[in-house]
C-alpha cells in the first residue's frame, strides 16, 4: 500500500471524496437537500473536484406537475448556495495557502498531454485494467436504470468528462 501515498488513486483524499459524494446522494435521495451545502464545504476542503457535488441537485431541480416541467425552487437555491460555498472555500484556501503549480509528474497539462495519452498504448491498457467492462455494461443497460439514477448520471458524468478531458 505504499503506492497509496503519492501519485495514485489510492490517496486518502480520493476515498474521502467518494464518501462525500455518497453522503450527498443519500441526502438527495432522502429529500434532505439542506445538508448539501455542508457536505460541499467539507468536500471542498478535501479536493477541487467537490465542485461536482452541487450538480447532483440538478435532477431534483425539475418536477413534473400535470404534464408540465416546473422548476423546484428549493433545490435551485441550495444548488446556488452550495456553489457559492464551494468557490468561497476554494478561493479562500488559495488565498491562505497560495497558488500551487501543477504537478508535472504525468507531463504538462493541456491538449498535448491528452494527445500523448490517447496515442499511448500503456494508457489504454491502464484504463482497461482500471475500469474493465463496466462502462460498456452501463451503456448497454442505461435504458433499464431507474429514472433518478439516469438523472444523476446525466447531471454529473458528461460534465466530469468535459472538464477532465
Amino acid at each position: 500500500m505504499s503506492y497509496a501515498f503519492y501519485n495514485s488513486d489510492l490517496h486518502f483524499s480520493t476515498y474521502t471524496e467518494i464518501i462525500c459524494y455518497l453522503i450527498a446522494l443519500l441526502l438527495i435521495m432522502n429529500r434532505h437537500e439542506c445538508g448539501i451545502p455542508f457536505i460541499t464545504f467539507l468536500a471542498a476542503l478535501n479536493r477541487e473536484t467537490a465542485v461536482f457535488i452541487p450538480f447532483l441537485l440538478l435532477p431534483v431541480c425539475l418536477k413534473f406537475e400535470r404534464g408540465k416541467i416546473v422548476l423546484n425552487r428549493r433545490p435551485i437555491i441550495i444548488f446556488v448556495i452550495s456553489l457559492f460555498i464551494y468557490f468561497s472555500v476554494y478561493l479562500g484556501l488559495r488565498l491562505i495557502l497560495g497558488w500551487r503549480s501543477f504537478s508535472e509528474t504525468w507531463g504538462e497539462p493541456g491538449l498535448s498531454r491528452l494527445w500523448s495519452s490517447l496515442k499511448n498504448g500503456l494508457a489504454w491498457r491502464n484504463v482497461l485494467l482500471t475500469v474493465n467492462i463496466l462502462p460498456l455494461i452501463c451503456i448497454f443497460t442505461f435504458k433499464d436504470w431507474p429514472a433518478r439514477l439516469k438523472g444523476f448520471f446525466l447531471a454529473l458524468v458528461p460534465l466530469w468528462l468535459v472538464i477532465h478531458y
